[in-house]
This record gives structure tokens, C-alpha cells and sequence, in this order.
């Protein structure tokens, strides 16, 4: 998403320029009204994903809850509750990753958080 955003920067940039030394056909036009929506629609998923990212940490927490409430009771059904811890670590080892790259996208609570064990 990075390199979109640096794409679409430079395009507008570049469509800005060529209409400032007169350049003006139609293929910069299309050119700065693309990137220009590009460029829209990534300032807007930043808010998007941090809302979805914050909603699926809230679901692991639950999660981690649930086992270890089992774990003291010695309630646990091992092949559902198997399935459901791979399912969560590996969404967190994911999500863990994505925000190494795209760091400023995600909330720092990613970071907080540690596999189920």
C-alpha cells in the first residue's frame, strides 16, 4: 500500500507539472484524475484497517480468554479448541507481519500481543 501511495504522489505530481508548463491533453488529465482517486482511496483504508485490525485483536483476546478459562477448568475440547488457537496464532503471526511492513498502518497493540500457547 506503500508503493501505492508513492506511485500515485508521483503521478500527481508529475500531471501538476505538465499542466503548469501547459501540457494540457487529455492523457494528463486521466492521468492526474486517476491518481488523484488513488490517492483518495488510500487515506481513507488507513482508518478502515486500523478499525478492522483493533476489532480482530479484540476477538484474540477472547480467545486467549476462553483457553485459559478452559485450561483451569479442565473443560477443554481438544480438537475444537486446537483448531481455534492455530486459527488465532496464525492471524496474529499475519497481522504481525504486515505490520512490520506497513508499520503505520496498524495499532502498536499488534506488537503486545503473544501466541497462544
Amino acid at each position: 500500500m506503500d508503493l501505492y501511495f508513492f506511485i500515485g504522489l508521483v503521478v500527481v505530481l508529475l500531471g501538476a507539472m505538465m499542466l503548469w508548463c501547459k501540457w494540457e491533453t487529455f492523457i494528463v488529465f486521466v492521468m492526474l484524475v486517476f491518481s488523484s482517486g488513488l490517492l483518495f482511496i488510500f487515506v481513507l483504508m488507513i482508518p478502515v484497517n486500523r478499525m478492522v485490525v483493533t476489532a480482530e485483536i479484540q476477538g484474540f483476546k477472547a480467545v486467549v480468554q476462553i483457553v485459559n478459562t478452559d485450561r483451569q477448568e479442565g473443560n477443554i475440547e481438544n480438537a475444537a479448541l486446537k483448531l481455534k488457537i492455530a486459527e488465532s496464532n496464525q492471524w496474529l503471526a499475519k497481522t504481525q507481519y504486515y505490520a512490520q511492513i506497513f508499520n503505520w498502518h496498524f495499532p502498536r497493540e499488534v506488537f503486545e500481543l503473544e501466541a497462544i500457547k
